[in-house]
């Protein structure tokens, strides 16, 4: 049974890692603006759990929160990360 039970965890990671090397081909952007840009949620915590940062720009100067529509899942996940490292630099 915990076979099973893994078995969708196991493939969803396989789908994110393609989707990740999908991202990685383009060299305009950086992988979280490309992930931001296309609501691609799982990557963005992804990105952001391995030091990802939200505030980098891309080649055009924008964040990956400049590419995202406000008040979407993947905004607010970057604007969470953006408010934590703020508040991790006034401690």
């Amino acid at each position: 049974m915990k076979a099973e039970s893994k078995t969708p965890k196991v493939c969803r990671g396989f789908i994110l890692l393609s989707e990740l090397k999908h991202l990685l081909k383009n060299h305009n952007n950086k992988p979280l603006h490309h992930a931001a840009r296309g609501e691609h949620k799982e990557i963005v915590e992804l990105l952001l759990s391995i030091g990802a940062s939200p505030f980098m720009t891309n080649v055009y100067g924008k964040t990956p929160g400049q590419l995202v529509e406000a008040n979407t899942e993947v905004w607010t996940i970057l604007e969470a990360a953006i408010r934590a490292s703020a508040m991790a630099s006034w401690a």
